[in-house]
């Protein structure tokens, strides 16, 4: 695996900014669905907030099954994000409009940060041996 931590973007790949970028992922998409008028969504990502929050603590304590699950969290979403990027490209949906085509490559970035930052994080986990 490609070590990014020693090059010029390696403080974005630090723990507490991975972890940052997790429970910001839900907080975006929860305001964006109650600007939009969505309840549903906004509930949905309210809920997804939570369970971020409490698994990026204790992941941050160090703490061993929080650390699967939140590094398994991000490479599925980041994989999603990905995929669902790929898809947009193959059914000409990505380049639509001028306005489509660089979101779509944030969310191509994104996807690529997380995927990364999720195996970073797995990389980083703690033993399950007591000290």
């Amino acid at each position: 695996m490609i070590d990014l931590s020693r090059s010029p973007v390696g403080k974005i790949f630090r723990l507490e900014v991975i972890l940052f970028a997790f429970v910001l992922n839900p907080l975006m998409k929860l305001s964006s669905a109650l600007s939009a008028g969505d309840m549903e969504m906004a509930r949905t990502q309210g809920l997804a907030l939570a369970v971020y929050l409490i698994l990026a603590w204790f992941t941050w304590r160090r703490q061993v099954v929080a650390t699967w699950g939140a590094s398994i969290l991000m490479v599925v979403n980041g994989g999603l994000t990905v995929l669902n990027f790929g898809a947009a490209v193959i059914l000409g949906k990505a380049f639509e409009t001028p306005v489509s085509a660089p979101l779509y490559l944030l969310d191509l970035v994104i996807g690529l940060y997380f995927l990364y930052a999720g195996t970073v994080v797995f990389r980083q986990r703690p033993s399950w041996k007591r000290r």
